[in-house]
């Protein structure tokens, strides 16, 4: 059995292997986009662009190409023609994405701490298909659920899921070398629903559903959240044996996604992520091993198996305009009143009840598969534990970041290094004021998306950024190096918010004042809080700063509050308060993690100047020299380079000082002071 690490690990080596002819095929298209002479035969063999010529009712041109290979003009009119459909199509695409929804939900298995999640489909009336990493053994089968309709409504709301378990003892059939597990579902649930009607998504056999450079669609549960969709932002790269390369935006949860071309066929199996590099299974390779493993089982009526492999695709669909006409018919089925709905930025949106947004915007030896005939009777389902939502919304969210990271690569220097050298201009000939204002500018610029304060914190902070290296990869106290337990500290901060709005809302009713000492004396009595090392104060509490990861960390209420909002300072003395450091004189010297509070420090004052004034109450200009000699004494390790590539994944940008540190003595860093 391989776990998410270490297939991540492999698919971040085949990446690597291909990054030339990911480059070279960018190369072509962007000369086929251009007008420019381009050569199909770079991108794709024949026998693929033929097959998806005729999927997309270009026969008499596939008929041409497989006629006369060699013929270059008539294979580069048949890529545009496919890429070309790519970019206008008609509105039964967004209606067809949604009946396909219908057929995909969230794999929950119950284990210590929490629930393991991830995505899965019914390609049959009975059967679902997942990841081998997702559900490995009939056990854990035995043991889960699938979870449909768990997506938002219009309100923002989720409603009701409906709940089946599975029945391995039907059939079970999974492969470690290609990722995929197949697992018969309950065909009526415990509240008398069949799961038939759900409708289901074929696998087609034949290679070439989707071509490099065409845009693939992904329904998905990241990090085990309701349902969404990353539509037209994504495309094939790479067709690298049983493997699909594609960009995209996945997650944790998204394992076991579908993986679908523009008409909606199914061409890959998520389930690897390297940055935004993806990795698929190609269902025709699922497809063709489950034909030579298995050919008794699917040529047998009698059996599950037949009725994946004999689900017919839709007629020849339309992927937009008038050359490849006809409308798509697949087996996913939902209300026949769906209509999408233009917003006024130009995407579109569609509630069936599932919320699509249409814009520009996670290989070992093969496990010996396993089928069981259907039994006579029904067998007696296994003990299963209650995988329902919990209470709180919040925690919920936050747990399912948190089994989301599972297995996850901790650091890839290679991707990193790819993401650095991209992002920075040339900064060699700048002096330093002119390093502080492009730098400034580009830290502004690129700064992409702000979060809620919760979001931050308790689905991206706790959860996975700021969680150290190590067999369980705790927490630890910025000022301390205390290890906490991340569960423990994601439970306690959910605990103490709910106790703040309980016990503010009480003293609304009551007419007591709401004051700084009732808050304070209230979050005393909670363990944990989220360290700012430019303290709120001095930035009047303002949004992005308040939310931005680059300078939020784990603390204990102790070491938080001893601090206070008092700049840092060096005392130059061995006497530290317990673990946290020295106070005092509206002055504060951390015991631990100076380096990172430093370049924290440093990269607040380039992203947001003037925030910060040069007073006694906030951080006198005279503290930057302690600045620069903590960032240049503490070394960074792999804690703050892991830091600063997953807030660049989630943010949009980078800490400066982290990917240059000798970047301390070169900026005017004074010109950041208000």
């Amino acid at each position: 059995m391989m776990d998410q690490s270490e297939i991540n690990r492999e698919a971040e080596t085949r990446l690597s292997a291909r990054s030339k002819e990911r480059a070279r095929h960018e190369t072509q298209i962007e000369a086929m986009h251009a007008g420019k002479a381009f050569d199909w035969s770079d991108l794709e063999d024949v026998q693929r662009l033929a097959t998806r010529a005729r999927r997309l009712g270009l026969d008499r041109e596939a008929t041409a190409l497989l006629h006369d290979p060699q013929n270059k003009a008539v294979g580069n009119r048949i890529f545009e023609k496919i890429i070309d459909a790519n970019n206008l199509l008609d509105t039964h695409y967004l209606s067809e994405g949604a009946r396909m929804s219908r057929a995909i939900g969230r794999v929950v298995l119950p284990v210590t701490g929490g629930n393991r999640l991830g995505t899965g489909f019914m390609v049959s009336p009975r059967i679902l298909m997942t990841n081998n990493h997702v559900l490995q053994s009939e056990l854990q089968a035995g043991n889960a659920t699938i979870e449909f309709d768990f997506l938002k409504a219009e309100d923002g709301t989720t409603g009701p899921v409906e709940r089946y378990r599975f029945e391995p003892a039907a059939l079970f059939i999974t492969n470690v070398a290609l990722d995929f597990t197949l697992v018969a579902v309950e065909p009526v649930n415990a509240d008398g629903t069949q799961v038939g009607n759900r409708g289901w998504v074929p696998l087609i056999g034949p290679s070439g559903k989707a071509v490099v450079g065409e845009r693939v669609s992904i329904l998905q549960h990241p990090n085990g959240e309701p349902q969404k969709v990353v539509l037209h932002d994504n495309k094939v790269t790479d067709v690298n044996g049983p493997f699909l390369h594609y960009r995209a935006d996945t997650m944790g949860g998204s394992s076991g996604s579908p993986v679908f071309s523009i008409n909606w066929d199914l061409a890959a199996l998520h389930h690897a992520a390297v940055g935004t590099a993806n990795e698929g299974i190609r269902i025709s390779a699922t497809v063709a091993f489950l034909r030579e493993h298995f050919a008794q089982e699917a040529a047998d009526p009698t059996q599950l198996l037949q009725e994946v492999l004999s689900s017919s695709p839709a007629p020849v669909a339309a992927a937009g305009g008038s050359d490849v006409g006809g409308a798509p018919t697949h087996h996913a089925n939902a209300r026949d009143d769906a209509q999408p709905v233009m917003n006024p930025d130009g995407t579109a949106s569609w509630t069936i009840p599932l919320n699509i947004t249409l814009g520009i915007g996670g290989l070992g030896a093969a496990h010996t598969p396993s089928v069981a005939p259907s039994p006579a009777a029904p067998a007696t389902p296994p003990a299963i534990v209650d995988t329902g939502p919990v209470d709180d919304p919040d925690l919920q969210a936050a747990l399912a970041a948190f089994e989301a990271t599972e297995g996850q690569v901790y650091y890839s220097q290679v991707t990193d290094d790819k993401d650095r050298s991209a992002y920075y201009p040339d900064l060699d000939a700048l002096n330093a004021a002119q390093l502080y204002d492009t730098l400034s500018d580009l830290l502004s610029r690129t700064h992409t998306t702000t979060l809620s304060y919760k979001a931050a914190r308790h689905q991206h902070l706790y959860p996975w950024i700021d969680r150290r290296e190590g067999p369980k990869r705790d927490l630890k106290g910025i000022y301390s190096n205390k290890v906490f337990d991340t569960l423990e500290v994601i439970r306690n901060e959910i605990a103490m918010e709910r106790a703040r709005e309980a016990l503010t809302s009480k003293r609304m009713e009551s007419l007591e004042p709401i004051d700084e000492a009732f808050l304070e004396e209230l979050e005393s009595s909670h363990p944990f809080n989220c360290e700012h090392v430019v303290p709120q104060s001095w930035f009047n509490k303002r949004k992005q700063p308040k939310t931005d990861m680059h300078h939020l960390f784990t603390c204990e209420w102790g070491c938080n509050s001893f601090r206070s909002n008092h700049a840092y300072f060096d005392f130059s003395t061995e006497a530290f308060r317990d673990n946290c450091g020295e106070s005092g004189s509206g002055k504060f010297e951390p015991k631990h993690g100076k380096g990172a509070v430093a370049r924290a420090t440093l990269y607040f004052l380039l992203r947001y100047p003037g925030d910060i004034a040069d007073s006694t109450k906030e951080m006198p200009i005279d503290r930057l020299s302690t600045l620069i000699d903590w960032a240049k004494g503490d070394k960074i390790d792999r804690w703050e380079l892991h830091r600063n590539a997953e807030i660049f994944k989630v943010q949009g940008n980078r800490n400066p000082l982290i990917d240059f540190p000798d970047l301390v003595d070169k900026v005017d860093f004074t010109r950041g002071w208000a």
